[in-house]
């Protein structure tokens, strides 16, 4: 044979095989192409759900979150009561104690018994109401044994009172016994509410 006809019969036989090769190659990557759609799609399937679940995870958590939000602030509402009206109503005890003593208005009138006596009512009402709350109040608080003190001192009054005890050590009680407890609890209570910061 020819060189010219085994030059072209090579060169025709290249092309056939570059074409086929490229045939090949382009169905190969037409495939591969469709197994990528393939896989894109199913991936982004996967990361639709993962964000479905993500997104049900954080309503969750922010459901969860606005409900204790919610229990804690109702929570601290009421703390912030009790303590406030705990509060009130020993300084309430203490003013009925401080005018047994001394009077605090024009018209007062000391040494009233019943000045005496309205102390112990209020004092067995604030009894009464820092029991039932007292879930509100810490742990460690000593404002129940603030208060037992502050009935020894209502008792040690009525009984000195009976007893035509004199003004100073009526007014000696109240000065260095119900004021120290009434300013140790108010700190408490400052403190619980967090007011000094």
């Amino acid at each position: 044979m020819e060189p010219s006809v085994v030059a072209a019969a090579a060169s025709i036989s290249a092309a056939l095989i570059a074409l086929l090769g490229t045939f090949v190659n382009r169905r190969k990557t037409m495939e591969a192409a469709k197994e990528t759609r393939k896989e894109n799609r199913r991936l982004s399937e996967d990361l639709k759900q993962i964000d479905a679940r993500q997104q049900t995870n954080i309503a969750t958590f922010q459901s969860d979150l606005d409900r204790m939000t919610y229990v804690f602030n109702a929570n601290h509402s009421k703390r912030v009561e009790v303590l406030t009206e705990s509060y009130a109503k020993l300084v309430e005890i203490k003013l009925l104690m401080e005018s047994f003593v001394v009077p605090l208005f024009a018209h007062s009138v000391t040494g009233n018994q019943q000045t005496i006596r309205e102390a112990a009512d209020k004092f067995e009402e604030l009894y009464r109401y820092s029991s039932m709350n007292l879930v509100y109040f810490r742990k460690d608080s000593k404002f129940t044994e603030k208060l037992g003190q502050v009935m020894g001192h209502i008792n040690h009054m009525q009984n000195n009172a009976t007893a035509q005890s004199s003004w100073n050590q009526q007014a000696q009680i109240v000065i260095n016994g119900v004021d120290p407890i009434l300013h140790e609890i108010s700190a408490e209570v400052r403190a619980e509410l967090k007011l000094d910061f």
